[in-house]
């Protein structure tokens, strides 16, 4: 690990769950395929979203 890059804090997971269940949910369009891969795109934007909230939740104190 470089010296000037911080470890990252975990996440709750709640961005993740909150974002497969919506992408789930826009997937149901596209059958059950459509469920899985709307689930796992969901769920890796969710779990970016969270990570960039607490960086600048972070940033601000």
């Amino acid at each position: 690990m470089p010296m000037n890059e911080q470890p990252e804090e975990p996440t709750t997971g709640g961005g993740a769950l909150l974002g497969m269940i919506a992408g789930g949910a826009v997937g149901i369009l596209g059958g059950p395929v459509g469920v899985i891969v709307g689930g796992v795109i969901g769920a890796i934007l969710g779990d970016q979203v969270e990570r960039e909230e607490k960086k600048m939740e972070k940033e601000q104190r």
